[in-house]
């Protein structure tokens, strides 16, 4: 009959005894057993009890009954028994016999030495001692447990503050233990061999979890190694080690096998563990083994993402056997690890589909399975290729994608992801990733909303992306992805979409809105950018082409953007723009500097403030003129400010009636290129078509009394446009490409209805514009750049007043308002322009409605 058994019987007989006199009886029913009857008189004591409450009336005080545990251990046998009642021991226990020293509660029974050193320690020549079902704190000298040339001890079932080893400790079992908040979990000093380190939790210890310094055929098995800081398992000159079935996570480095000057770490095997979340798994130096052969496998990598298509030994066999096709390198040198596993060891199979809600918690169902509170953890969660569903909701997280997943948000506009002003918001190193329907926002100062690194066949739609300290996206040695359906806004210092030796994606029908720069191809080749619409960004313009060729710009709507829309520099050739609208911006529609072999065709060119077209290369401003002609494919672009006729006809416009074309050429400025075939009327390449209505807008979103310009992009040559810009059934203007100004907030339904004479089509798009008046605006802590909209001169004291806000100043920085030290060189905000504002915390601010 064990302790507890006895402790339980009396409790029933006696139920109305306190704890204390309990613990006295049992201590003196166990003396009367153990003791034959001759308390006092017992020339051997086989086991004592030690009790911080005990003293000079408890039975057997003195003889086995002590308050001290050193005082215990002074008075049993050797190979005897120290058992530990809960309670408070502040000494420095010292085991200088073979005992079996236990404590009655892991959690309760603490041993806390006040002095600098360790709490207890197992003196040299001392072996086959036990310890087990303490918390033994004090995290001094090598730890709150030494042993010092012991052996063949058993450390098991404990709370411990690291464990230090000097030299010759051999044949130990450390088993069951939590080991944390220490300088190092576990320690050994040269020449211990042959221990076993198994099934503990090892945490937060501020330098690594284990070292090991010439220490050999030592087994490192089931334990989980997390959060350690900067190695977890540190090896120097130690050979024949098994390591296996551990779980090590959270670490600068894995583990490290290095090729020193006190020798080298060789013929160590390491299977079937899991390294996860680690800057650098495992660095390998040496010669060692990394796998358990076929088919048992080698280790789990979370950053080996596969493929698994095939099996067998030289995994050439058709059919995945959950091991990656290819073999994973080991940093370091050439070691590499055969088999990777593709799943955790000892872990469930990942779920296929996972579920994210910031509203989870260990209470939801499949809580850490496939139910999760944060976006990271759910991706970390799902099998590959698998699909992570997020909920509406704000995410403040950095996500990082290293293999194929599908992430869907429930509503592009609630559920979002916050980085809060640090690192990119989702980062994606993995290839075939999508990314759909979320509001990702306020990355660093430096980077971006969404970073695709060395990612092919991704794709990005449906997201709003906006705050975002560099470039709303960028694109960098990422090829074959599509990027569609998104709303690039308000990224400050940079680009809405940037593109660095990035080939084949396709960029299409994103509004890319009030950036720095609208969207930037550099060295990037065989992109298709169509239907977007770019308009309203800021000192770079709208496209920027750097070393970009054999790209596509077709059907995108360019316009309103403070220089240029699109501006092609440094040997970026054999790009092809058509069918695009190119209208209102600050400087040239489309300007090149140098560059060749360009084709730019069917265009619409209008109302660019220094010129619709600037071009110092030699490059194509036409698509020919063929026999017959066919100005679906050929001719040249439609120019607001071509003032020729159409009264003739063929390649050299020398024949008898008109074709559409006009009868002139159309010189670019600067250098020696015109446009051959220049269109007479807008969308003329559409005259053979049949009659189809349709159009754009330079903005979806209007703001205090802005204006939408309309932008015909009918097919069919027609004659009579009526427009219907509040669904009201009335037409409110007959112009083709005419302009409007929404006087209440809501969103409207536009519809056009044309005609060629005798046929009439309609375009209805519903819920087209969204107009809104006193809009409120976020600002976050830190810099702002707030966009003043046209119709409004708001005074600057009324406008901030409500907000912390240390310092408005203007763009150029001619203006500022600074009240703190009373500088308002800054009285108005002018229509249109943008501001720099610093925050001391977030807050928001209401501009007044438009005029």
């Amino acid at each position: 009959m064990n302790l507890a058994t006895v402790t339980i019987i009396v409790k029933i007989i006696l139920p109305n005894k306190s704890d204390n006199f309990i613990k006295y009886l049992i201590t003196f029913l166990i003396a009367l057993i153990t003791g034959s009857g001759m308390l006092l008189a017992q020339s051997s004591i086989d086991t004592v009890y030690i009790d911080d409450d005990f003293n000079a009336n408890t039975p057997g005080w003195g003889v086995y009954s002590f308050d001290k545990i050193n005082d215990g251990i002074a008075a049993v046998d050797t190979f005897g028994t120290v058992y530990v009642f809960n309670g408070n021991y502040s000494e420095n226990v010292q085991i200088y016999k073979t005992i079996d020293l236990i404590g009655e509660s892991r959690d309760s029974t603490i041993v806390n030495n006040a002095a600098s050193t360790e709490s207890i320690s197992i003196q040299a020549d001392v072996d086959s001692v036990t310890i087990t079902g303490f918390s033994i704190k004090k995290s001094g000298g090598l730890g709150s447990v030494l042993i010092i040339e012991s052996s063949y001890n058993y450390i098991g079932a404990n709370i411990i503050n690291g464990i230090g080893f000097g030299w010759e400790c051999c044949h130990n079992t450390i088993i069951d233990n939590t080991i944390s908040d220490s300088y190092r979990a576990i320690s050994y000093q040269a020449f211990c061999d042959s221990n076993q380190i198994i099934d503990n939790i090892i945490t937060n210890c501020s330098l690594e979890a284990f070292n090991f310094d010439h220490c050999d055929y030592n087994t490192i098995s089931g334990n989980t190694i997390t959060n350690n800081g900067n190695t977890a398992i540190n090896f120097h000159a130690c050979n024949n080690n098994t390591i296996t079935g551990n779980t090590i996570s959270g670490h600068s480095k894995g583990l490290y096998f290095p090729n020193c000057m006190c020798g080298g770490c060789n013929n160590n095997i390491i299977y079937h563990n899991n390294w996860i979340n680690n800057g650098i798994h495992a660095w390998d130096e040496c010669s060692n083994v990394w796998d358990d052969g076929y088919p048992s496998g080698g280790n789990y990598w979370d950053d080996c993402t596969g493929p698994d298509n095939y099996s067998g030994p030289n995994q050439n066999m058709p059919g995945g056997d959950s091991i990656g096709d290819n073999p994973y390198q080991i940093t370091g040198g050439n070691e590499i690890d055969h088999y990777p596993l593709m799943f955790p060891v000892g872990m469930a199979a990942p779920a296929e589909t996972v579920f994210v809600d910031d509203d989870f918690n260990s209470n939801t169902p499949g809580w850490n399975w496939d139910h999760f509170a944060s976006i990271q953890d759910g991706i970390n969660g799902v099998a590959f290729g698998g699909t992570v569903n997020v909920a509406n909701g704000t995410y403040f997280e950095n996500i990082s994608i290293l293999k194929t997943v599908s992430l869907f948000g429930q509503d592009r506009d609630s559920t979002i992801i916050d980085a809060g002003g640090s690192g990119n918001v989702v980062s994606i190193d993995a290839d075939s990733a999508f990314v759909i329907e979320f509001t990702i926002m306020n990355s660093g100062t430096s980077q971006n909303g969404i970073y695709l690194n060395d990612a092919k066949y991704c794709t990005i739609s449906g997201c709003n992306i906006k705050y975002c300290g560099n470039n709303g996206m960028s694109i960098v040695n990422s090829d074959h992805n599509l990027i569609s359906d998104n709303k690039i806004f308000f990224n400050n210092s940079n680009g809405g979409i940037w593109l660095s030796e990035a080939d084949y994606n396709s960029i299409l029908e994103n509004e890319i809105l009030n950036n720095r720069l609208g969207l930037g191809v550099g060295n990037s080749q065989n992109n298709t950018i169509s239907g977007n619409l770019i308009a309203y960004n800021g000192y770079f313009g709208g496209i920027y082409l750097n070393l970009a060729s054999n790209n596509t710009y077709t059907n995108n709507v360019i316009a309103n953007n403070e220089s240029i829309g699109i501006d092609i520099h440094y040997y970026s050739s054999n790009n092809t723009i058509r069918n695009c609208d190119i209208f209102d911006n600050g400087e040239y529609g489309i300007k090149i500097n140098g560059c060749d072999n360009n084709q730019i065709y069917h265009n619409y060119f209008a109302d660019n403030t220094l010129g619709n077209a600037y071009d110092s290369g030699a490059n194509d401003w036409s698509n020919g003129y063929g026999n017959p002609f066919d100005p679906a494919e050929e001719g040249g672009n439609f120019w607001d400010d071509y003032t020729g006729f159409d009264n003739f006809s063929g390649s050299e416009q020398n024949q008898p009636g008109g074709d559409g074309i006009g009868d002139s050429v159309c010189i670019i400025p600067e250098g020696n290129n015109i446009d051959n075939y220049p269109f007479i009327h807008q969308n003329g390449w559409n005259a053979n078509l049949n009659l189809n209505a349709d159009f754009s807008a330079n903005r979806l979103s209007v703001q205090y009394g802005e204006t939408v310009r309309f932008i015909d992009r009918s097919e069919g040559s027609p004659i009579n446009w009526a427009w219907d810009f509040d669904n009201d059934g009335i037409t409110d203007s007959h112009q083709q490409n005419p302009v409007w100004k929404f006087s209440e907030s809501g969103t409207y339904t536009v519809s056009l209805t044309i005609n060629n004479g005798s046929i009439e089509r309609n375009e209805s798009k519903t819920d087209y514009i969204t107009s809104l008046n006193g809009q409120i605006i976020t600002l976050n802590e830190g810099w702002n750049l707030v966009h003043v909209p046209p119709g409004i001169q708001p005074d600057v004291k009324n406008l901030f007043y409500p907000v912390d806000m240390i310092i408005v100043k203007s763009y150029a920085g001619g203006g500022i308002y600074w009240p703190g030290f009373n500088i308002n060189s800054l009285v108005n905000l002018k229509p249109g322009k943008s501001y720099f504002v610093l925050m001391n915390s977030s807050g928001s601010i209401t501009f007044p409605e438009g005029n």
